[in-house]
């Protein structure tokens, strides 16, 4: 659950908080000291909500202290009003998100759950980078990344005279336009396109928008695009249903233009730093880290990670799940149609296994025809879910092969997998005791009869 750190000497904030059913925990400062005092002692801080109009807490000045460090810990900027040229200097500060009081707990808790899930992703990839440093194959380069240059949104959109209006206001900030129908194909169009953000007009029905929200975010082209949402106030339900969903923002209808271009800004920036980090990781990933056959990463790699995961669980009491996976009857696959088919297979099933975990996951060959998925802040009631997606998956769609051996050469065949999950609710299990438990879960899987996924007691 999140720790949220709010910084607001308005007493009924504090009030707001704690009754509001949120979730998670919260830490309460008065003054931008107290804030930063707790920010140094506490490490498993997930997001702060700042009041950046108070004389007593000083906001403003907080976020100028924090900006060194912006996005590492989300800032939701809090004021009394709609005052907009406020709201951009705090934005301008490393804010990425705000609201404006009199706050409703659905609109406040929504926001939090939506920034503590992006907090997460790029925590994960930032861990993945100290992670290849300590294995020797990172260089220093520090993350460049250019906030000024011309941007790209797509707009999702059949009604033109809103389409047209949201491009002009858009291209006043340096940003070009794209608008698109909502019936075509939109994850394709908008990922061809190079998007940088994706924003969708809230149809009539707003299941439709909402099942185009879910289907974006479970695509890998469109999956780390940020989503704005626009709709009416009589959808606000809707609308926080769709952050649920992985929607990174919402506006409400009339659109405000400083608003929206605030907005659009903030998750342009912040689509840009993670695309930073994530290619940063990949140009400094040594070779000697990947597994040549599957492009997975290698054993080396996963217990390296897995020891960073761990310590990292420890530290905040976040759970950690783990999928051990095998191929059922592999020899079969060797002994009847040949070695090049073998590893068609595999390459095959650990294709699969990266398209179909989570941004946050990192899917490794542990050996042979094994693999592991280390699933971080993630429960096993999560975890196993997501495992039977994916067995239902492999087994569920035959496999294509083409191979020089025996009965091998363009021929579909039959795949399926045995998968063992285990769970450590604190992070207090050692790496390879984890591992153990979830081989033991494997193991229990092939033992029942195969293609079934088995949680560890």
């Amino acid at each position: 659950m999140p720790n949220t750190l709010v910084v607001d000497d308005d007493p009924h904030i504090e009030t707001l908080f704690k009754s509001g059913g949120g979730g998670g925990t919260f830490t309460f400062a008065r003054s931008d000291d107290q804030a930063l005092h707790i920010l140094e002692a506490e490490h498993d801080i997930d997001i702060a909500v700042v009041a950046i109009d108070s004389a007593a807490i000083g906001g403003m000045g907080l976020f100028k202290r924090l900006r060194g460090g912006r996005l590492r810990i989300p800032r939701i900027a809090l004021t009394s009003g709609a005052d907009l040229k406020l709201i951009r200097g705090a934005m301008n500060e490393g804010a990425v998100d705000f609201l404006t009081k009199p706050v409703s707990d659905a609109r406040l808790f929504a926001r939090i759950a939506s920034l503590v899930r992006m907090k997460r992703l790029l925590d994960q990839w930032r861990m993945r980078k100290e992670t290849t440093k300590i294995l020797g194959s990172l260089s220093e380069d520090e993350l460049e990344f250019d906030n000024d240059r011309e941007s790209l949104i797509v707009l999702v959109d059949d009604g033109t005279m809103l389409g047209a209006g949201i491009k002009e206001t858009l291209k006043k900030d340096n940003h070009a336009v794209a608008i698109i129908g909502g019936t075509g194909d939109v994850a394709g169009e908008a990922a061809a396109a190079g998007a940088d953000v994706i924003i969708i007009s809230l149809s009539s029905e707003g299941d439709v928008s909402l099942r185009l929200a879910s289907k974006l975010r479970s695509l890998e082209s469109t999956r780390l695009i940020p989503i704005l949402l626009i709709g009416g106030e009589e959808d606000l339900d809707l609308m926080i249903k769709a952050m649920e969903l992985g929607v990174n923002d919402y506006l409400s209808r009339p659109i405000d233009e400083q608003e929206l271009l605030a907005r659009v800004r903030t998750l342009v920036r912040r689509k840009r730093y993670q695309d930073s980090l994530h290619e940063n990781f990949l140009r400094n990933l040594s070779l000697a880290l990947i597994d040549s056959l599957t492009g997975l990463h290698n054993r080396r790699y996963l217990a390296a990670h897995l020891e960073s995961v761990m310590g990292r669980a420890a530290k905040t009491g976040n759970p950690v799940s783990l999928m051990m996976i095998d191929i059922d009857l592999f020899k079969q696959v060797n002994d009847d149609h040949g070695h090049a088919v073998g590893d068609d297979v595999l390459c095959e099933v650990a294709q699969r296994i990266a398209l179909n975990v989570r941004g946050i996951d990192m899917a490794a060959r542990y050996g042979g025809d094994e693999f592991v998925v280390i699933m971080p802040d993630t429960s096993i009631k999560t975890a196993m879910k997501v495992a039977k997606r994916l067995y239902g998956f492999i087994a569920g769609e035959p496999f294509k092969v083409s191979g020089g051996g025996p009965g091998g050469g363009g021929e579909s065949i039959e795949i399926t997998i045995s998968i063992g999950v285990t769970e450590s609710r604190d992070g207090s299990c050692a790496p390879k005791d984890i591992l153990k438990r979830a081989d033991e879960a494997l193991y229990k899987a092939k033992s029942q009869g195969r293609n079934q996924v088995v949680k560890a007691p």
